[in-house]
Formats: C-alpha cells, structure tokens, sequence
C-alpha cells in the first residue's frame, strides 16, 4: 500500500490536469531524455547522475565528422605542430611542402582532433518533446521504458557546479540552422608548436537533416583527462516527472513505484503514462498506469479505490480507453 502512494501523489500545490499538459509539450521548461528501463537508467536515478558518453558511441555515423577550412593558412605554424606531434610516425620529408603529402598530413590533424574529442569530450541528449513516438521507439527500448522530465534551468545549473574543472556544462539546442546536407567545417589555430586550438562546440553542433525529428538539446563538458568519470551528479530536485511508455511491463513500473517512495528526494515527481485516447492517438495521461498493474495483479481494488487515489482518475482512465 505505501508503495503505490509513491509517484502519484496528489497535493494542493501540486495539481496535473489533463488540460495542463499543453504545458509539457510545448513549453520550454522542460526537457526529456529517452531512456530503456534497464540497471543503468535504476542506477542513475538511485546516484542522481547523468553519463556523458563519447561521440563514437553515437549511432550517427556522420555526427562528430568534419572538415578543416583553413588547413592550407598558417602553413609553418600547422606543419611545426604536426611534427612535433607525429615525429615517431612520419619522416621529416612530409613536412617539406610537397603537394602529394598534403593529403596525408589533413588527414592526421583530422585524426589528432578526433582523439581529443573522443578521449575528453562528453556529451548527453535530450529532446524538446516527450510524445515523439520515434523517439519512444528507437531510444526508450520501444515503448517499453521511460521518458524522464527534467528543468532545463535547474539541471544546467545543478551539472554545472564541477568546483574540480575549469570548464563548464554547455548545450546546444538544435534548430533548423543546425542540421545540414554536408558536414561542417572548423578553423584550427596553432598558438606554438605544442598546442591546438579549435572551436569543437563547431564539431558536435550539427548533424545530417535526417535527425531533424529528434528536436535535440544536447548537453556537453570537457573533462580533464580522458580517465575521468563521465557520470555527473545532477540536483535530484531537477527531475521533475517521469512517464511511463505505453508498452512498459507492469512489474518495472511497480518496482520504480515503490523505489522512488522509499527515496526521500524524490517525493516531489509526478508520474505520467502513455496512453491511446479514444480516437486511436497516443496521449500523455497524469498518473501511475494502475489498470495494468491491476490486470497484472500487482495491486487490488482497494489500492485503486483508495482514499489516496486522485478523484480525477477514475473519470480520465474512462475517457483515454
């Protein structure tokens, strides 16, 4: 019975209305992370953390991929950094401005780029929209996983206290001027013969046309040393809601019921379920999908019935079946 009071809880300060959610889905408060239900997304609920994976672990072969538009400039100055930097790979004669090695030296700063992206670079997505059944589909395991609800404002603030970094937690929201037909090009600067310098928010703001659909915020932080932990903590008070797909199975969503009433610091969620309205489209209803969990005998009629139970809930149950 305590477990079911967990992520449904009703409160005079805190009310969701069907008619309120036109505020989820196209208010800017809010952003939403795709997510299977799985150990990894138990453990960064449980932590309070976000991963900030690679860019070679991307499913977009092409995200991450550039070109260098000023590679023929500061001519001396690239081919002093390229030999110090590559003295055990490549003969000195490569240096000598012979055009048939051009090739071969724009494709090594391109790979030194890529290495420095790859070992320190992190970064994790998020998209402008909660009801995308694509996205549902292809990074919530199918319907069968979660959409968590964060503030943007709250959790950028809460990521970006990193007191052991000199950088900090930036995003990139992508619009329309974000996703092109060829890949992008950078400008690469060389301070001295021992440092590189480029723009690669450049390199990770924008992706084929393709991926427009996904509507992404993605947020990124260059770590230190590429042995550093990628998972951040975030400020559990920026997650806000979860909701539960249309396909999740009734015992993952009674396990996160009861996990989350038992954690002090979650007592504020308010839980949200995927559900097909009367005329074949799928919505967004307030509320732990409790008929499923019914029918899966997780829960009874008087846990359903409850004193505890939303008034609303009956009546909106009716109207989305």
């Amino acid at each position: 019975n305590r477990c079911m009071q967990g992520l449904d809880r009703a409160s005079s300060n805190q009310t969701w209305k069907i008619i309120e959610m036109i505020d989820l889905i196209k208010g800017d408060k809010y952003i939403y992370k795709y997510v299977p239900f799985n150990e990894n997304t138990l453990k960064s609920l449980i932590k309070g953390e976000l991963w900030f994976g690679p860019l070679k672990n991307f499913n977009d072969p092409f995200d991450g991929e550039f070109d260098i538009s000023n590679f023929d400039k500061n001519i001396d100055k690239r081919n002093e950094y390229l030999k110090t930097r590559l003295k055990d790979e490549l003969p000195d004669y490569y240096f000598d401005g012979e055009p048939k090695y051009e090739l071969q030296l724009r494709h090594q700063l391109k790979k030194l780029i890529k290495q420095d992206i790859k070992d320190r670079l992190g970064i994790t997505c998020f998209s402008k929209k909660p009801d995308n059944l694509l996205m549902w589909s292809h990074y919530a395991a199918g319907h069968t996983g979660l959409c968590l609800i964060f503030d943007r404002e709250k959790l950028h603030k809460s990521l970006s206290y990193r007191p052991n970094y000199r950088s900090k937690v930036g995003y990139i929201e992508f619009g329309e001027e974000n996703y092109i037909d060829s890949i992008c090009k950078i400008e690469v600067d060389f301070p001295d013969n021992k440092s590189m310098e480029t723009r690669f928010i450049d390199i990770i703001s924008y992706k084929k046309k393709d991926w427009a659909y996904e509507e992404e915020i993605r947020f990124f932080f260059h770590f230190n040393r590429s042995s550093d932990i990628r998972a951040l903590k975030f400020n559990k008070e920026s997650l806000q809601g979860i909701i539960f797909g249309y396909k999740t199975q009734p015992d993952n969503i009674y396990s996160l019921d009861c996990m989350v009433k038992e954690m002090k610091s979650y007592e504020h969620l308010t839980a949200f379920n995927m559900r097909f309205k009367k005329d074949d489209d799928l919505s967004i209803l307030p509320g732990v999908p409790y008929d499923a969990l019914m029918k899966a005998n997780f829960i009874d009629d008087q846990h359903f019935y409850g004193q505890n139970r939303d008034k609303n809930w009956k009546r909106d149950l009716d109207y989305y079946e």
